[in-house]
C-alpha cells in the first residue's frame, strides 16, 4: 500500500470581528487539515494491522483446524480408501484402486487381497495428484476421440469426412476425405469444433457410461453395444443384438 504524506500547514489565530464561540473560515480549515492527518496516521498503520490480524490467524487453532478439514475434503474427493499407517491391506483391492498410505496416495498395480502387505514397486506404487488429473484429462479427450494427431502437420491415418480429431490440443473435425500423409488445412479439410457444435453420443466401455454432446434430431444407435438415445424422453436405452 503507498504510504500516505501528512499535509504540512502553519494555522494562526486571529481575532474574530465579533466574540462569540463561533470559528473563523481560516480555524475550521486548520482544524480539517489536523483532522485529515490524523486519519492519515490510521490509513498508513493500517497495513501493519492487518498483516498482524492476518498472521495472528493463521496461527491459530481455528485456522490449523479448517485447513486440515480442507485438506481431508481434497483426499476424500480423490479416495475415500484411506489405510492410515498400516502395512497389510484391511480389504480386497482391485487394480487400479486409489488409496490413501501414510498420507501418500498410491494407485494398485495388481490384485491386493485382505491381509496382504502393501510393497511399493511390486502391488502398489506412488501417483502424484498432477498425474492423476492429467491421466483423467486425457480420459475424457480419447472419450471425445481417440485420434489425436499431435502436432503433426499431415494425417498419420487416413481419415473420414465428419471425423473429430485433436490437433494441437484442439478439437477438429473432418469436413472431408482426408488421405494419409495428406496436410491439414483449416477451412479446407478441417475446421475448429466444440463438443457443442456437433451431434455426437459415446461410449465408454470402462465407465459403463453414453456420453451425449450436442441436439440429438433423431435416433442414434451408438456402436454394437446397442445403445440408443431417445430425444423425447432423454433416455438411454440398451437393445439385445437381435
Amino acid at each position: 500500500m503507498k504510504y500516505i504524506h501528512h499535509l504540512r500547514y502553519l494555522c494562526y489565530k486571529v481575532l474574530p470581528l465579533v466574540y462569540d464561540e463561533s470559528l473563523s473560515y481560516y480555524e475550521v480549515l486548520c482544524k480539517v487539515v489536523a483532522k485529515l492527518n490524523e486519519v492519515i496516521n490510521v490509513t498508513n498503520e493500517l497495513e501493519d494491522v492487518i498483516d498482524d490480524k492476518v498472521k495472528e490467524y493463521l496461527e491459530s487453532d481455528e485456522f490449523k483446524a479448517l485447513v486440515r478439514s480442507f485438506i481431508k475434503s481434497l483426499e476424500d474427493a480423490i479416495s475415500t480408501t484411506n489405510e492410515g499407517n498400516n502395512e497389510y491391506a484391511s480389504t480386497d483391492y482391485d487394480k487400479d484402486k486409489l488409496v490413501w498410505i501414510n498420507d501418500i496416495l498410491y494407485k494398485v498395480k495388481v490384485p491386493i487381497t485382505a491381509g496382504s502387505r502393501f510393497v511399493e514397486g511390486t502391488n502398489i506404487e506412488t501417483i502424484s495428484v498432477e498425474e492423476l488429473f492429467n491421466s483423467l484429462a486425457e480420459s475424457i479427450k480419447n472419450a471425445i476421440t481417440d485420434l489425436d494427431e499431435g502436432d503433426n502437420q499431415n494425417a498419420d491415418v487416413d481419415i473420414q469426412n465428419g471425423k473429430w480429431l485433436w490437433l494441437n490440443g484442439i478439437l477438429y473435425k473432418a469436413t472431408k476425405d482426408i488421405a494419409f500423409n495428406e496436410p491439414f488445412v483449416e477451412g479446407f479439410n478441417i475446421t475448429k469444433i466444440t463438443i457443442e457444435d456437433d451431434t455426437r453420443a459415446i461410449y465408454i466401455p470402462a465407465q459403463k457410461k453414453l456420453v451425449i454432446h450436442g441436439k440429438i434430431d433423431s435416433r442414434i444407435i451408438v456402436n454394437a453395444d446397442y445403445h440408443i438415445y431417445h430425444p423425447e424422453t432423454s433416455t438411454i436405452e440398451i437393445r439385445e443384438v437381435e
